[in-house]
């Protein structure tokens, strides 16, 4: 029996096949992580409304704050998540009176102060008032009313993104297509690339396939003196009007 030459480069190998690998995004993964995005959003606000709401009319403190917590941890376990409601006073005319969420854990989503909050009450100044609110009683017909256009864009996100998966493979045969014609484009480009050994590819050329292409401003100078390629007021508008 022969016996198999070991080195650490066979090792590395052998250890390298054992592993998993991130395959080519493609639609239905960028769509699978923006729905789960705003379900988690989505469950950590109605946790904080939730209990806001059966707390109304009390002062809000760090009893209730703990009980929104709890309500997280039910459907947010913080074992796996991490994720904590802390309540934000202000300090300055400008600060509004919110909860919002931080993780201890998880980084693979942008949950913070800003995306995942529930307003309290205005700010001072949005209120034309010099008083800080940073005690006061739960009113949950107010909150709901600050709130209530930050809920439903999530919603509408989340619906949004959930009609994507389910059209992904549409969406991405056409992604395919047009990665082919932009493959064949840079190929037929190639072709007229008469240097010996490796052909490059023309990045000039091809970056007019571009929503908005980049040029050198050289050689937006220099065109901008060739009269061959300087078109009239009208036309300029009417050009710039269909991109």
């Amino acid at each position: 029996m022969t016996n198999l030459i070991s080195s650490p480069y066979v090792d590395y190998i052998q250890e390298q096949k054992k592993q998993k690998y991130l395959k080519k995004i493609d639609v239905l993964m960028i769509a699978s992580y923006k729905i789960e995005f705003y379900e988690r959003i989505i469950k950590l606000q109605k946790s904080i409304i939730n209990t806001l709401e059966k707390n109304k009319g009390k002062i809000l403190n760090k009893n209730i704050l703990e009980k929104i917590n709890q309500d997280i941890n039910l459907v947010l376990p913080y074992k796996k998540y991490g994720y904590k409601a802390y309540h934000k006073k202000p300090n300055d005319i400008f600060d509004k009176n919110k909860i919002y969420i931080y993780s201890h854990r998880c980084n693979d989503f942008d949950i913070d102060e800003f995306i995942c909050d529930v307003i309290i009450s205005e700010s001072a100044k949005e209120r034309k008032s010099e008083n800080l609110l940073k005690s006061e009683k739960i009113d949950y017909t107010t909150i709901h009313n600050l709130n209530v256009r930050s809920f439903a864009s999530d919603i509408q996100e989340l619906e949004k993104w959930e009609k994507i998966k389910s059209s992904s493979y549409d969406i991405q045969y056409r992604i395919d297509q047009i990665n082919n014609l932009k493959n064949e484009l840079d190929n037929f480009v190639k072709l007229f690339d008469e240097s010996d050994g490796f052909k490059h590819s023309n990045y000039s050329v091809v970056e007019l396939i571009k929503d908005n292409p980049k040029h050198s401003d050289k050689m937006r100078n220099w065109l901008g003196k060739q009269d061959e390629f300087l078109i009239s007021y009208d036309e300029f508008r009417k050009e710039n009007k269909q991109q």
